[in-house]
């Protein structure tokens, strides 16, 4: 039996509720999607939740195990056990000899290690000499007293393993032969410094005895379902992993919940640069995506930085179920406290009768006492309460066809009531919520801005999630920014899963890299990338150089599968029809707006408007760039750059100078501009490169392979610098 469709699931397990969502692969049309309850309490823990979710969209949408040819979900349970303190006691064996070996020992005595507030991982050390004499018998004797101990997980550890792992490795398999869960700390981390890299592997290793578990329900729930597809986790930098390298490092997946959002903007969506509002009940996820990559940053867990990279996500106690705070008979502001937690239903999706025969009154909530929040209390008992998206709907912000659109008879009336209660009119202590929000998104959003340097004209905001509606329109209205609603946004974060990329980070310490340590590292990611299950013709690698912390860095993404061509690539928009998405992007007349090259199916548009200030007397011009491919997605855009049309086999000797000519200096020497290559429907991104033969290298490296005629472009944007 054969099957037309290609299907991708993606699972995305909440606190509250598991959703999942099926995608074609080759339209990317939502084939369907469902919701069942997270299933933290079943003895299948989390897993139960996964399963019945796959086994719910399968039934309701006649979905064929056969068609499916990628599963991945995301994952809170990392993160919980760790909030929660729902981990084993790890048991740290070192080695070595002479000052590294004391330095080892004394490093395995850590303690109790914070991992969130009242909440530590306890610990067990031991020591193995080095020498042929002590190794094997200290290491059994440790290993005994990790038995004695009790201890759920290994970690075993020697002070340069990242240079030669060999002795971690044999330690490693000597604990798991012991029955053991055990993890090295090279396997978790390749950069020097044995103190980060000991509390990483220790954190790694607290949590896997029930990751494992964990992974293995879920696997064997998926086989017996029929499902044959690889079954992928989510990781906490918006790629996924396989389930091996799941089981062998966990703690990829910290925090993988905000990341599957960020996935859904960027595979569904196809956002190159903006900031995305990922908005729910209770609170709000906003993070930056800069040049169709997230951004991130490194992790801490309980105070603790951590060798892991994580999406540099900020998290407010704002969203769409936040609820109306009073304090003497005027409103205080708007949460910290939702409906959701509340226990209370939303005034906007109640019925008219409900409001009318209910009475106003203030309540606090559990954990949230010193507060006081007003809500309609209905004859039986229940609470409804006035939350954000209602304030939203009373001032007409939501679109009808939105998920946070509520019965405007219902709101209207809600909030007569509250402005008789509180002295105000129906629509002022609408705005008046507003007031008390909105600031309080803002302010992450400006700093975001800030820190990553983002032309506030270019800023886009996009919400995703059920309460975006709620709150993306008043921003735009307050701001004045570019704001859109994401297609299915209470489901994004499933899409981000069922959509997302395969990813592998490799990170070495080098001062100074040479050509071929940089293209050694871009090697090894694309290599580390085809194992962890991605399709070598789909991989892209992207270099950078930390200059001030020494690390040389590969970042690799590929999909597991070759994807279909997507249906609307046979009606690729002409070139008139670009043009027009270029001229409205850049904000200019057309006639200011030219074509300046084309490369891999994308286009180049080159915007410079002559501008007048100071009544005249001044003269200058406003320059802009953008890249658009085949189906009119701005894919990248700048506020300057030079555009360098050459070919596979001529670009060679043009870059160099080219990029030279757009560096500036300063009081750090050289700034080497932004640098992108364009070509085989692929944008390589050389922006974290410092020096000009490695860009030379590795857009050599990256051109391998093909024709000496293949047209390509360099895009070369000077960076603004403040000496």
């Amino acid at each position: 039996m054969s099957f037309a469709r290609r299907i991708r699931i993606g699972i995305d397990v909440g606190g509250t509720f598991t959703d999942v969502v099926a995608v074609d692969a080759g339209t990317r049309q939502v084939v369907g999607y469902t919701k069942v309850a997270t299933t933290h309490d079943a003895a299948e823990g989390v897993a139960r939740g996964i399963l019945d979710a796959l086994r719910g969209i399968l039934d309701r949408h006649a979905i064929q195990p056969e068609e499916i040819t990628f599963l991945a979900h995301s994952t809170t349970q990392a993160t919980n056990a760790l909030l929660e303190g729902d981990v084993s006691r790890v048991g740290v064996i070192g080695t070595g000899r002479g000052i590294t070996g004391w330095q080892t020992s004394l490093g395995t005595r850590f303690g109790a290690l914070k991992l969130a507030e009242g909440r530590y991982l306890d610990s067990v050390p031991a020591f193995a000499r080095d020498s042929a004499e002590h190794f094997e018998k200290d290491l059994a004797a440790a290993l005994r007293r990790m038995k004695d101990e009790q201890i759920g997980s290994i970690v075993v550890v020697e002070a340069f393993s990242v240079d030669d792992p060999e002795t971690e490795t044999l330690m490693a398999e000597a604990a798991r032969e012991a029955g053991f869960a055990a993890t090295a700390t090279h396997e978790v981390s390749s950069l020097y410094g044995l103190r980060l890299r000991l509390r990483t592997a220790a954190i790694n290793a607290a949590i896997l005895p029930k990751m494992i578990e964990t992974s293995e329900k879920t696997a064997a729930g998926v086989a017996d379902s029929g499902v044959d597809a690889t079954l992928m986790i989510m990781r906490s930098d918006g790629g996924v992993m396989s389930l091996d390298e799941m089981r062998r490092r966990p703690i990829l997946s910290f925090l993988s919940g905000p990341a599957a959002g960020i996935a859904g903007a960027l595979m569904y969506e196809k956002i190159s640069d903006g900031i995305f509002l990922e908005v729910g009940g209770t609170s709000t996820d906003i993070s930056v995506i800069r040049d169709g990559l997230p951004q991130t940053r490194p992790a801490t867990i309980g105070g603790n930085r951590v060798f892991l990279n994580t999406l540099d996500v900020r998290t407010i106690g704002l969203a769409g179920g936040s609820m109306l705070r009073v304090k003497e008979g005027r409103i205080d502001g708007v949460g910290p406290r939702s409906a959701h937690i509340a226990g209370c239903r939303y005034l906007a999706f109640s019925s008219l009768e409900e409001i009318e025969s209910a009475r106003l009154e203030e309540i606090a909530t559990a954990g949230d006492e010193a507060n006081r929040y007003l809500v309609f209390v209905t004859p039986d008992g229940s609470r409804i309460a006035p939350t954000l998206t209602c304030a939203a709907n009373c001032l007409g912000y939501v679109e009808a066809n939105q998920y946070a659109s509520g019965d405007s008879a219902v709101t209207r009336e809600g909030f007569a009531r509250l402005g008789k209660h509180l002295a105000m009119g129906a629509e002022e202590v609408a705005g008046v919520m507003f007031d008390h929000a909105l600031p309080l998104v803002e302010a992450p959003l400006h700093r975001l801005i800030r820190e990553y340097r983002l032309d506030p004209d270019m800023v886009e905001l996009i919400g995703g999630g059920g309460g975006a509606a709620a709150i993306l329109p008043a921003l735009s209205r307050r701001l004045g920014w570019t704001t859109r609603i994401s297609h299915h946004a209470p489901i994004i974060s499933a899409i981000g899963v069922a959509l997302a990329m395969v990813k592998e980070v490799v990170e070495r310490n080098v001062v100074n890299p040479s050509d071929e340590d940089v293209l050694r590292v871009r090697h090894e990611a694309r290599h580390a990338a085809v194992r962890a299950g991605a399709t070598p013709e789909t991989i892209e690698v992207r270099v950078e150089v930390d200059r001030q912390r020494n690390i040389l860095r590969a970042t690799a993404t590929g999909a597991s599968e070759i994807r279909e061509a997507r249906a609307e690539e046979g009606k690729e928009l002409d070139d008139e029809a670009v043009r027009e998405i270029a001229v409205r992007s850049l904000g200019m007349d057309g006639e200011h707006v030219q074509l300046a090259g084309t490369a891999g199916g994308f286009r180049v548009f080159l915007g410079v408007e002559p501008v007048r200030r100071l009544g005249g007397l001044w003269r200058g011009k406003r320059v802009g760039v953008r890249v658009i491919d085949t189906e009119g997605v701005v894919r990248l855009r700048r506020t300057r750059g030079r555009v360098l049309e050459s070919t596979a086999g001529g670009l060679g000797s043009e870059l160099s100078g080219a990029v030279a000519e757009e560096s500036v200096y300063g009081d750090a020497g050289q700034v080497l501009p932004d640098v992108f290559l364009l070509h085989g429907g692929r944008i390589a991104n050389f922006t974290g490169i410092s020096q000009v033969e490695h860009v030379v290298k590795l857009a050599m490296d990256e051109l391998q392979g093909a024709a000496e005629d293949e047209a390509v472009v360099a895009l070369i944007c000077r960076k603004e610098y403040d000496a």
